[in-house]
């Protein structure tokens, strides 16, 4: 059974961060050594924790480290890219042991979405039939209700809007889902694996089709009064003169594809040519260049 406890699910998720001894473990817990004891022992015998290499010793017996047990869950991911989707499932340090993408011209329906991750559950359950598949995390861009698990609305997407994700989730893979926005997951991530160590407030802008800026203070992810901050590719900027527009459709990557692409239209005799030459490049190195 998973751990249904603050003191285990703090302990977890301290060793996301990579092996402690118990002495550290403690300093964060603020728990008793006795208690911390018995909790870390459950955790062992759950295959949740696994014990590591021990650190060098000063005076006496080295001490132990405790660090997340690789060989007996799963966590599965799926990141809505729209119009394609990518799976992928790891185990509780984040390694990927496997991933799948689904290439599409046209946007998949939420319909659609639904059988291609129920179709990766069924294909990792007979991949790893000795493990267990602790839910599925779902990043997706546009709105999002983290409580309900809604999609309330991916402006730049019809067919999404108000859609059930998680309840969608646990009926055709009987897993329990978590919805957060994508350019949130990929701000936690640069956090959690910072070279640095954590880092407490920053600002992280994802642009793509829109412009989402994800804001962390105090290493907590701060999404505002209607659970959503930061979404400002729908904001108009402009003047009289020049005519309004929103963020997105002026510096989005889209956008910028866009602007390249008349840029080639309009530059002359050759230009198309040259613009052939660089989509045919084999390396996305030398096509920036």
């Amino acid at each position: 059974m998973p751990p249904h406890t603050t003191l285990a699910s703090t302990i977890i998720e301290i060793l996301t961060h990579g092996p402690s001894s118990l002495a550290t473990l403690q300093a964060s817990t603020q728990v008793s050594m006795p208690t911390l004891r018995r909790a870390v022992q459950a955790l062992l015998g759950e295959k949740w924790l696994s014990v590591h290499e021990q650190t060098a010793p000063t005076r006496g017996r080295p001490a132990k480290l405790f660090g997340l047990d690789t060989s007996a869950h799963l966590i599965m991911g799926a990141h809505l890219q729209l119009p394609g989707l990518r799976l992928v499932t790891v185990n509780l340090t984040g390694e990927v042991l496997d991933e799948a993408a689904i290439q599409s011209e046209e946007v998949l329906s939420p319909e659609h979405v639904i059988q291609e991750i129920a179709k990766y559950t069924d294909c990792a359950r007979q991949a790893f039939p000795d493990r267990r598949i602790l839910g599925v995390g779902i990043a997706s861009p546009g709105f999002t209700d983290a409580h309900t698990g809604e999609i309330l609305s991916i402006g730049r997407v019809p067919g999404w809007q108000s859609f059930p994700m998680r309840s969608r989730i646990k009926a055709a893979t009987g897993l329990t889902a978590m919805l957060v926005n994508d350019v949130d997951c990929m701000a936690y991530a640069e956090i959690l694996r910072a070279d640095n160590g954590a880092v407490d407030s920053q600002i992280y802008v994802g642009l793509d089709e829109g412009i989402k800026a994800s804001i962390f203070l105090r290493g907590e992810l701060y999404t505002g009064s209607f659970g959503n901050a930061g979404i400002i590719g729908r904001t108009r900027i402009g003047n009289r003169d020049t005519g309004f527009n929103s963020l997105e459709h002026l510096v989005s990557i889209h956008a910028i594809v866009e602007g390249f692409r008349q840029a080639i239209c309009q530059a002359g005799e050759g230009a198309g040519d040259r613009y052939h030459q660089i989509l045919g490049a084999g390396d996305a190195r030398q096509q920036f260049q």
